[in-house]
């Protein structure tokens, strides 16, 4: 049985997408439209990995800083929402994933994972708009019916999330798929 411990720091550089930097208007719907900024800077990233790994099991730590922090905004003009992508503060999250897969039989084969981090979004100015804890859980599995038929059941949890300048709602979702 191998087991290995891993501790890694990456210091990148995330670049906008061109169609981020195009200066057009793309209209989603009557009430919606997406404005590119051709002004978007680059982000600095700072990752700190701490990861464990036995057999078909990985366990990490982790910290993530980003600054001049690419977020996404929304703000309104004549009852019509506008998304832009703006640089703006920092954003700092620390997490724990699990991830795991095997054979619980002959006939079942079974993938899942958890992730627990905790955000925090700082403006420019020094102010905390959010602090948030989100988890994420994960489960594929797969029946083996015979050689040529096997039935996948799929699953998702994500609890509530916050990002700098919006929050979305807990969501779930199954998939059931014959093949």
């Amino acid at each position: 049985d191998h087991s290995d411990v891993s501790l890694s720091y990456s210091k990148r550089l995330s670049r906008p997408a061109f169609r981020e930097l195009n200066n057009d208007v793309f209209k989603l719907n009557d009430f919606r439209y997406s404005i590119g900024n051709p002004d978007l800077r680059p982000e600095y990233i700072d990752r700190y990995h701490l990861s464990y790994h036995y057999k078909k099991q990985n366990a990490s730590i982790y910290y993530h800083q980003y600054n001049d922090a690419i977020n996404g905004i929304y703000f309104l003009v004549d009852s019509i929402a506008y998304y832009q992508r703006q640089n703006n503060g920092a954003q700092k999250q620390v997490g724990i994933e699990y991830n795991t897969s095997g054979k619980l039989q002959d006939w079942w084969s079974v993938r899942g994972s958890i992730h627990f981090f905790h955000r925090k979004y700082t403006t420019d100015e020094g102010e905390d708009l959010f602090k948030k804890s989100t988890v994420s859980i994960r489960l594929f599995n797969t029946f083996h019916i015979n050689e040529t038929t096997s039935v996948d059941l799929s699953g998702r949890y994500m609890s509530p999330y916050a990002d700098a300048f919006y929050e979305q709602d807990a969501y779930y979702y199954i998939n059931l798929i014959l093949k």
